[in-house]
């Protein structure tokens, strides 16, 4: 996500009423704020549950309503004066509606690796108010007091590894919350992921599929190759991941070495964080866990991770195994520019592009990588404010770069004209531009709002 600050900053000294024929001269300042967007945790990674109140209607709570019915409602922009993290909705606790959130039955039952990852708001509340439980089997356990974590009145990340005692098919998350008067907390983007252990034996086929891949997070993969005719006589080991469009990351044990080493990544598709040393050789066994990332080069879609292996002592026997898996999609995006702004501008001014603020070039400069198709998307906090006075959000339009086809800001995101349906790729530069629209008369003062810039996957 993208936070840019605009304020409009009156330019003179005088009088400080408006005289219609002589306007005062405006000037419109954008700090850029830069954040990058990551997809979520765990390499080699299940989705147990996840969930970000999105659903309409009755069926808001439908994965949270299998172990008793929950006292919370459902919240939107401007419930009890906040926003969700993102989308539409989050799961919303007041005064009126103190009680539990209590998550459907989540299975990790075979789980090698869990992770908890939530988004949390809390509004003036006090220690002991807002609470988040796990349940093993038989009992809902205390886990953390969520008044302890971070400041109130902003969207906080709570990540969290999930101890193996809560590996069972029924695991449940559970908040609970009791706000005082005019206190409020909120929930959304809840994701538990597992990761099974990825167990590739060419000589059994004993591995694990239907795996999924997460750009930039470091996951595991387990390797065991057991040769009857002694390991001494195995010339190589090799896993290999390969793309859907075809690109392949190799890593190659040999006797020589008694270390599995990179061999081959042309396409940058993986970065090997760990391998040495977790090899573990016996007289007919190869045992190895490799610690790697995939990259953002890996294009979105089903691949594949092989393992095999040579016994030249055999005649050529090779043993071999292949599991499917899948890259999730992936953008991160960046913005170059320190600062943007309007100058000169005066009531009445119609759709007037942004020139100037630490050396404007009349748009905004943004760099994406992704690795799959997307598309850029703009919304406003609300209207312009400056001391009771506003300027509609609407009057700031946006486009790649024609006037003619802007389309007016709103305060929920919509594509950017001209940035939609972009190819992937690493580094890409994008641009947008906005236009601004003044109305007279209009009291001249420091003007700001805030807009949110972000890349989402094109489908």
């Amino acid at each position: 996500m993208v936070l840019i600050v605009v304020v409009i900053r009156r330019m003179r000294s005088g009088r400080r009423k408006m005289n219609p024929r002589k306007p005062y001269p405006y000037f419109i300042l954008i700090l850029i704020v830069v954040f990058s967007l990551f997809s979520s945790p765990l390499l080699f990674a299940d989705t147990a549950f996840t969930d970000g109140f999105e659903a309409i209607g009755a069926a808001w709570d439908d994965k949270w309503d299998g172990n008793d019915a929950t006292t919370w409602v459902q919240g939107t922009t401007g419930s009890g004066g906040y926003n969700p993290h993102s989308g539409t909705y989050d799961a919303w606790c007041d005064p009126t509606h103190d009680g539990y959130l209590t998550s459907d039955n989540i299975d990790l039952s075979s789980a090698s690796v869990a992770t908890l990852s939530i988004w949390i708001l809390k509004d003036d509340i006090e220690p002991n108010d807002f609470l988040l439980y796990y349940f093993d089997g038989t009992d809902y356990i205390l886990i953390v007091d969520l008044d302890t974590l971070g400041n109130d009145d902003t969207w906080i990340n709570y990540n969290v590894e999930i101890s193996s005692n809560y590996f069972i098919s029924n695991f449940r998350i559970r908040f609970s919350a009791v706000p005082g008067s005019s206190e409020n907390v909120y929930v959304d983007d809840v994701l538990v992921s597992y990761t099974p252990s990825v167990n590739s034996d060419p000589t059994n086929d004993a591995c694990d599929s239907s795996v999924s891949f997460d750009v930039g997070i470091d996951g595991y993969v387990h390797l065991t190759i057991t040769d009857t005719n002694l390991i001494a006589d195995l010339n190589y080991a090799e896993i290999q991941v390969t793309t859907s469009d075809s690109k392949v990351f190799t890593l190659r044990w040999t006797q020589v070495t008694d270390i599995f080493s990179e061999v081959s990544d042309v396409d940058n598709i993986c970065t090997l964080s760990a391998s040495s040393g977790s090899v573990n050789v016996d007289a007919d066994t190869v045992r190895a866990q490799f610690v790697f990332a995939i990259s953002v080069g890996a294009q979105k879609g089903a691949c594949n991770v092989q393992a095999y292996s040579l016994d030249d002592s055999a005649g050529s026997d090779t043993d071999t195994y292949t599991s499917e898996f899948s890259v999730n999609f992936y953008i991160e995006i960046t913005v170059g520019d320190s600062a943007h702004g309007w100058t000169g501008i005066v009531p009445g001014t119609t759709d007037e592009l942004i020139n100037a603020g630490g050396g404007s070039d009349g748009d905004i400069d943004v760099t994406v990588s992704s690795n799959g198709a997307f598309s850029l998307q703009t919304r406003g906090d609300g209207d312009l404010t400056y001391n009771g006075a506003t300027i509609p959000v609407g009057n700031v339009k946006v486009h790649a770069d024609t006037l003619g086809s802007a389309t007016s800001l709103s305060t929920s995101y919509a594509n950017i004209g001209g940035l939609t349906n972009q190819a992937k790729g690493s580094s890409l530069a994008k641009a947008f531009k906005l236009w601004i629209t003044v109305p007279s008369p209009k009291e001249d003062g420091g003007y700001t709002y805030t807009l949110y810039v972000r890349g989402v996957e094109y489908v």
